[in-house]
Order: C-alpha cells, then structure tokens, then sequence
C-alpha cells in the first residue's frame, strides 16, 4: 500500500466506523473514493462506491458530494447541510490534493450542530480555539479551528490524532480521567484545564469548556471544545502569590450574595483562628482590638462606596496583641452594588516596633544635637570675656613693654599676642557654626549671579592685592537663603585666594542641571589638595598645612557643607597637587527643610 493509500486509509479507522451515524468516504484528487465505511454507509447506498468516482453516489447526495469535495481542495474545507437526508457533510483537504469527506446523522442532533456551527464561525477567527474531537478513548481529533497557529501550532499536525498527543504529561493522566469521569457521567458540558507543549518548545495554560454530543440512545459521539489560553492569568496570579509570599500577606475574601468569607491559610494565622472554625465576619470582628474596633467599622462604608482603603490595628495573639496592616477594597456586580470585600492583611508588629524605635532614636539624637550646639553657643560665648581680657593685657603688656625688655620676652610677648588672635578668630567662627544649625534658613527663589557678585565685593580688597580673576556662567535661580549662600561663596572664593600657587588666582564657578537639582562648580587653580584628603577638608579645626605659612581657623569649609546641608543640598571636593581643586555643591531645586 502506498503512503497515499495509508493516508485514506487511515479515516476508515474503527473508531471511526464504529460512531453511530457518521460515514466516511476518503477521497483522491481524480474524485475516485479510496475508502469508504460507517454506520450508515450501506443505508446511504455509499458501500459499493469503493474505486469509484462521486458521480456514482445515489442521485440526492451525488451533487452535495460533490460539490463539498470541490470547495474543499479549493478553500481547504468546507460542509454542506442536506436538509431531506438530515445529513451535514464535512470535507477537510488532505496532502495528496484529495479530501475527507464526513457524512453524519444529525437529524436527531439539529440544536447542538446548530449551536455548534454558530460558535465555531463566532470564535473561528478570534482568541478562542474551537475543535472535534470523539467522545472516548483515544479521543482523536476530527477537527481543529486554524486560530490554533496563533499559540505556534499547526492544525494539520494534530488532525487524526489522538487529543492528548499535545497535553502536557504532568497533566496527561488527570486530564483523560476527568474527560472519561464526565463523559461516562452523563454530562452534558464540563470544563478542563492542562497544559499544552506548543511547536516552539514552550508551554501554555489552556482553560477547556467540552460540550458533548450524543446519539439518540445516549451513546456519547462528539465533543466539541472550546480552548482559552489563560498563560497570562495562571502566571499573574503566580506572580502575585510570590509577592504575598514575599510581603507574608494573606487574603480574604467576603461574598456578601453567598454570606460566606473565605480565608487563605496565612490569615487564619495572623487571626489565630481556631482548627475547624470557618472564617466569618464575627471571627474577623472579635479578632480585632476594642479600641481599635470602631474606627476599622466606620472604614467600611467608604470602601463599599467604592474607595480602597489601607487600616491599621492590633488582633489578638497568644503572646499578647499584634499590629496588622489591611487593604481592602470592594467589587460591584451587574447592578453596580458592591457584591464582595476584598483584602490583604499583612502582620507589621516588627516593623512599627522598629519604626517607633527609630523615631525615638532620631528624638534622642535631635536633642544631643541640640544640647551640642547649645553648648557650642555657650561654650564660645562665655569664652570671650576671659579671652577679651587676656588678650587686652597681653596686649598692653605688648605696647608698655616691647624694647624694654629683651629679645626672647620679645618673641613670648608677640606668640600671646598671636595666639589669643588666633583663639578670638576660632571662637568666632565656633559660634557662627553653632548658630548655623538653631534656626531654619529663610529660603527664596535667588538669583545665584546676584549672590556670587555680592561675595566678590566682600572679598574687593584681597581680590585686587593678589591679582585675582573670578568669572562665572550663567548661574540658575535657586530657593536658598540669600545671607548663608553668600557666605559660602565668600569661603569657597576666599580659599582658592589663601591656598594660591605662584600663578595669579582664577576662579571660575558654573552650573549644570541634574536630577532634582543644580549642581554648582568652583573651580580654582590654586594647589590643590591629594585624593584621599578630600573627606578631611571639611572636618572642623581640621588642616592641611602649617598656619604660619597658609593662616585660618579651619573652619571655613566645615562651613561651607553646613550651609548646604542646611539647604538640604551637599558639597564635595576633587583635587590634584599642584593643580588647583573644585569645589561641587548640588542644592536641589525643591528644597526640603
């Protein structure tokens, strides 16, 4: 027998032959019948049509016949109704350029086909995949809507075969058995839901609604399935029971229609509802803290009115009362009145323990800070009049005494008279830095070119007598507060004038637009500074060089990151020896107080 042969051969399976009222007659492309079989071939007079063309079929199913295996190696498939014999004829193509042609008894089944055919033409182009298979073991395929290719299947490699040739194996076995379980049952429709393997190697979730088809005497024929690929719901819902896994969340659910709520197993947990007792609304209630109780209840309204609302409240547990957070949120049904409760409840005592202790801890921090920098205050401010006045005599001492006495009580006289200088100007800058951090800064939209021209006329006097050149781009407007920002560049100016090398000092500040905020540049030529020093420049006190040779108090760039952090901003260094450094200070453009 030829592969030809074998392949009409094939349609006149027993399985086949043996449903009730269906005739099989397998076509080649001459129109000569290769097979023929089936309940009701020899009532129809096709039996003896074995080798011979259609025109020899009986007068009344000569032309449908025909006419059906015609469209059929035209168009792929077709079918014909031929109301007198109650008989619908289906042809499907085969590869030889010959057809399949079915003819089945439906004269007792004209609800169902008709149901049927309305919702394979519905559903024929669209998401849902229709398909035909029989009725029982090995539930092979008759036919399959071509949509099938969009999950990358080709119809033609599952037509003939057996259904479960594309069922996933895990789901193999449950699959056939609950089809059989149902079919044996006597149901009338059922659903399945397995995965397939497409031709790509990939796997998709199938939801399918199977209605069945029987013979007058009840014997089941058809089923005829409607597929769905639900891929993407399996996964979401995998997804978000990952997230609640991961958040340890539990959900409910109440169905206000049924009056039943269900709960999953982590909210029975977290409600420490006993073993054996369902879930209710009153379990829910009595679970709940009384203090907390009413403002939960008075919530509820607004959720059923259509808001989602987020709760807050203690349950109680074995070991004394938890914090539980809620979400909850309502689903309307076809009279657009709320039909269930939805919502996830997640334990949280841990993190409102850890929440309050931090807030306690940034309380105690906030108060050292403030009893230090009520100290620095005091402690400065009480410092000057002792410092006065030793510097006062030591002075006088200078005046009165020098030449007078020798040239080593010279020199002790000229380091006190330094010295308590130098304290006055720490002192000083202390007490600027302590009052930095009490009051707030009173920020408003400032022009910055402003402010660099205001530090420049401060700084008049030591600009001209090193030859200094400061030049600036254009510079954005900025909520800071006017007074500290000029003092800032007064500092970061006056440093590149003290820390200068042999060359002329050059200044150059500019400004750049970054997320949230503006990033502002000082650049100088000055001497600069190594890498690993750029930390340490900003610490109070803290020097890089002897103070006899570069004078300061060390205080002027721990100023100067004050004055940003007070703007909610920040300030950083980069430097080379030798070949200046630049200053970067980033205010945002809302600014946080």
């Amino acid at each position: 027998m030829s592969a030809a042969d074998s392949a009409h051969a094939g349609w006149a399976t027993e399985a086949f032959l043996r449903l009730p009222g269906l005739t099989v007659l397998s076509v080649d492309a001459h129109g000569l019948v290769r097979a023929v079989g089936g309940e009701t071939a020899r009532s129809l007079g096709l039996e003896g049509l074995l080798d011979q063309p259609l025109s020899a079929a009986p007068r009344h199913l000569r032309g449908p016949f025909t006419d059906v295996f015609t469209r059929t190696r035209v168009e792929g498939e077709a079918q014909r109704m031929v109301a007198a014999s109650g008989l619908r004829i289906v042809g499907r193509s085969l590869p030889d350029g010959g057809a399949v042609l079915t003819a089945t008894d439906v004269s007792t089944q004209l609800d169902n086909e008709a149901l049927y055919a309305a919702e394979r033409a519905r559903y024929r182009a669209g998401p849902i995949v229709t398909y035909r298979c029989l009725a029982q073991a090995p539930w092979t395929i008759a036919d399959i809507s071509a949509n099938v290719s969009a999950w990358g299947i080709q119809r033609e490699t599952l037509i003939g075969k057996p259904f479960p040739v594309w069922v996933d194996p895990r789901d193999l076995s449950t699959t056939e058995a609950e089809a059989e379980r149902q079919v044996l049952s006597g149901a009338q429709h059922f659903l399945l839901q397995y995965r397939i393997h497409t031709s790509d190697g990939g796997t998709r979730w199938i939801r399918d609604w199977n209605v069945v088809t029987r013979a007058p005497d009840g014997t089941p024929a058809w089923l005829d399935g409607y597929l769905v690929d639900i891929t993407e719901v399996i996964e979401s819902r995998a997804l978000l029971q990952q997230a609640l896994d991961s958040a340890q969340a539990g959900t409910f659910v109440w169905d206000f229609a049924r009056q039943v709520m269900t709960w999953d197993a982590r909210c029975r947990a977290l409600y420490r509802l006993k073993e054996g007792t369902e879930p209710s609304y009153e379990a829910w209630m009595e679970a709940v803290h009384p203090d907390d109780l009413p403002a939960l209840v008075a919530d509820l309204p607004r959720v059923l009115a259509g808001l989602s609302d987020e709760a807050q409240y203690r349950v109680r547990a074995p070991d004394g009362w938890r914090v539980v957070h809620t979400w909850l949120a309502a689903t309307r049904g076809g009279d657009d009145q709320p039909d269930r409760l939805i919502g996830t409840v997640r334990d949280v005592t841990e993190e409102v323990q850890a929440r309050r202790g931090l807030e306690r801890a940034v309380m105690a921090l906030e108060q050292r800070n403030q009893d230090l920098q009520e100290f620095a205050y005091a402690a400065s401010h009480d410092l000057q009049e002792p410092l006065r006045m030793v510097s006062t005599f030591v002075q006088l001492l200078s005046r009165r005494y020098q030449g007078r006495l020798d040239a080593d009580a010279d020199r002790y006289i000229g380091y006190a008279v330094d010295g308590a200088a130098r304290m006055q100007g720490l002192i000083q800058e202390l007490l600027g830095f302590a009052r930095l951090g009490q009051d707030l800064p009173s920020k408003t939209p400032t022009a910055l070119n402003l402010v660099v021209q205001l530090a420049l006329n401060d700084l008049r006097a030591s600009l001209d007598e090193r030859d200094a050149k400061v030049t600036w781009d254009p510079l954005p407007m900025v909520p800071v507060d006017a007074p500290l920002m000029r003092r800032l560049f007064v500092n970061l100016i006056g440093n590149a004038l003290k820390f200068r090398g042999e060359r002329p000092p050059e200044v150059h500040i500019s400004a750049r637009e970054v997320d949230l905020g503006y990033e502002i540049d000082v650049v100088d030529n000055g001497i600069g500074f190594e890498s690993e020093q750029a930390e340490r420049i900003f610490a109070i006190f803290k020097r890089l060089h002897r103070a006899d040779r570069y004078p300061g108090t060390g205080m002027g760039l721990a100023i100067c990151r004050r004055i940003a952090e007070r703007h909610s901003g920040t300030i950083r260094a980069e430097g080379r020896p030798g070949q200046g450094a630049t200053f970067t200070v980033f205010l945002p453009m809302e600014v946080r107080t």
